[in-house]
């Protein structure tokens, strides 16, 4: 029964040791990170990707590093535009570790490397440096493009170090009460002046639309006219088509026959083949 404990024991004993050196042997990299090995606290310039990993228990260690896209924000600071305005910013960032250079700065900085490697007040001056170099109007209007600038110097700085500085980006900005003032008086002024401008516009079309359509009527006015004149030049030519001498004559004796005095005398009209005897018509 002795013997038999024995062995129980021993095999639990042997179990457990195994367990630890297992527990000590296999390492795991996530997705995303790095592993750096080390042996007997000591780097051996090894770098691990993700996954499962066997290696000498106790004296072989793997210590993990991430390679993503990590955020930083930047507490607000106070810069300095070309014209000597003073504007103060919030900046957003993302970083990521270099993997070709992961050993060394595991080696020199070890895993909390970010604020040696990149101190904020280092960033800032490379910040503040780039937004001098501009005014107001242009910092207003190329805020991207002076934080792209403003990026690559930083990347020509952190890139040595292992660091690569993925997107800055200004996520906030104020300027001193006076200025914020006086931009909100030009801004004003600039509106005024865009909405008379497009009062000025709009009256300008309307009036050579008014033009526009006195003029369509009086050249309808003006056809109109035309059209009627023509129309009664037409009917007149007609009329005067149609008087023959006999109805000459007729319409001469109408007229006489309403003031005769029972005497017969003979026209002559002006011209000389119209004469006839009024009294040959008055017997009919």
């Amino acid at each position: 029964m002795n013997k038999n404990l024995k062995v129980i024991i021993s095999a639990g004993v042997g179990g457990l040791l195994l367990v630890i050196v297992l527990l000590f042997s296999i390492h795991h990299v996530p997705v995303g990170m790095i592993g750096i090995e080390t042996n007997m606290s000591r780097v051996t310039g090894k770098v691990y990707d993700s996954g499962w990993y066997f290696t000498v228990p106790f004296a072989t260690k793997i210590h993990k590093l991430s390679i993503r896209n990590q955020k930083l924000e930047l507490p607000e600071t106070q810069g300095e535009l070309s014209g000597q305005e003073l504007v103060y910013m919030k900046i957003a960032m993302t970083y990521s570790l270099d993997r070709e250079k992961a050993s060394d700065v595991y080696v020199n900085y070890g895993s909390d490397y970010i604020d040696t490697l990149m101190p904020q007040t280092e960033t800032f001056d490379i910040i503040k440096g780039t937004v001098a170099k501009y005014s107001i109007d242009e910092f207003a209007q190329k805020r991207d493009e002076i934080f792209a600038e403003a990026k690559n110097n930083l990347n020509n700085k952190m890139k040595e170090r292992g660091i690569t500085v993925n997107t800055l980006a200004l996520a906030d900005y104020r300027f001193t009460d006076e200025m914020e003032a006086a931009i909100a008086q030009k801004n004003k002024a600039t509106q005024d002046r865009k909405t008379q401008e497009e009062e000025n516009q709009k009256n300008l079309q309307k009036a050579e639309a008014d033009a526009k359509v006195k003029k369509t009527t009086a050249e309808g006015e003006a056809e109109a006219i035309r059209i009627k004149a023509d129309a009664e030049a037409y009917s007149n030519q007609k009329i005067n088509d149609s008087l023959t001498d006999n109805i000459v004559k007729m319409k001469a004796i109408e007229a006489f026959k309403e003031k005769w005095d029972g005497k017969y005398p003979s026209v002559v009209t002006g011209d000389s083949d119209m004469f006839f005897n009024l009294g040959d018509y008055l017997n009919k």
